[in-house]
């Protein structure tokens, strides 16, 4: 009718069946569609109070911040659904503080199985929890605290980005540097309208105070090892310190035989070892 009023005159009019049911219109299922909205419904994710006890007050909470945010609130208009009966309210029981021989994750309340950190833990360990915009937030300070806790605990300088992928060893300090590698930032990208572009690794190690050992290349970091060998990376220093801590014999960027065709340049090795074989890291 409104085409034929501008002039128009449709050949051809598709007529789409009516509804099956009164929740879905316009081509919505708006039943669904509250359903993929809806919030979690698991417990709040929580620090176990022996793990709270490992890290300063403030740098706890914004942990569980970020492992809780605010989740969107949906109202949904009484009538809208066929099933209007109401269902009773379950409550949720907080789990007993559980000490470190019952089973269970070590540090949040999610995981009941019986290894020592949940497959949550793990994967935040392994990336690291937050994600630099350009803005100094509020948990920036607590990952400066983590970086400096795994450099003096564990490392004995500032970490390779790759050494903390792997879980630390078991020992007394193991809760506490699973929780420092969780609080680190690993991952960035600079918004429109950000106060500064989003640190590297290495920006975050000099924030930190870490590299007044070294300095910061145009490429990477050049630090100095245990042993006072100057490496070019935090992972050639990983490397040296392995030698210097296993009594390897190792001797730092020797040169390469000159070779007309293929070393003109002076190429180098990264070491080489007492019985004359040369290494290089691949990067």
């Amino acid at each position: 009718m409104l085409l034929r009023r501008v002039g128009q005159q449709p050949r051809k009019v598709a007529v789409e069946p009516h509804p099956d049911g009164p929740e879905y219109f316009y081509g919505i299922d708006i039943l669904q569609a509250a359903i993929d909205q809806t919030p979690d419904q698991r417990p709040t994710r929580r620090l176990r109070q022996e793990a709270r006890e490992l890290l300063p007050a403030e740098w706890a909470e914004q942990l569980e911040k970020a492992w809780s945010p605010e989740q969107p609130h949906i109202d949904i208009p009484p009538g809208l659904f066929w099933d209007e009966t109401p269902q009773p309210t379950t409550q949720r029981l907080t789990e007993p503080v559980r000490s470190r021989t019952s089973g269970g994750c070590l540090l949040c309340t999610w995981s009941r199985g019986g290894k020592a950190y949940c497959r949550e833990c793990l994967k935040e360990a392994e990336e690291g929890l937050f994600s630099d915009r350009g803005f100094d937030e509020p948990w920036k300070e607590a990952v400066l605290w983590s970086l400096r806790t795994l450099a003096e605990v564990e490392f004995g300088g500032p970490p390779a980005v790759n050494q903390l992928k792997k879980p630390p060893a078991d020992g007394n300090n193991a809760d506490l540097l699973m929780l420092c590698r969780i609080l680190t930032c690993r991952r960035g990208w600079t918004e429109m309208g950000a106060e500064r572009n989003a640190y590297a690794w290495t920006d975050w190690l000099a924030d930190a105070g870490l590299l007044t050992d070294g300095f910061r290349a145009s490429r990477g970091v050049t630090v100095m090892a245990k042993d006072g060998h100057i490496c070019r990376s935090l992972l050639e220093r990983e490397i040296d310190d392995f030698f210097h801590e296993h009594g390897i014999a190792h001797e730092p960027e020797p040169d390469y035989p000159y070779d007309s065709e293929h070393n003109v340049g002076g190429y180098r090795a990264d070491w080489k070892l007492a019985d004359g074989r040369v290494c290089c890291t691949i990067r």
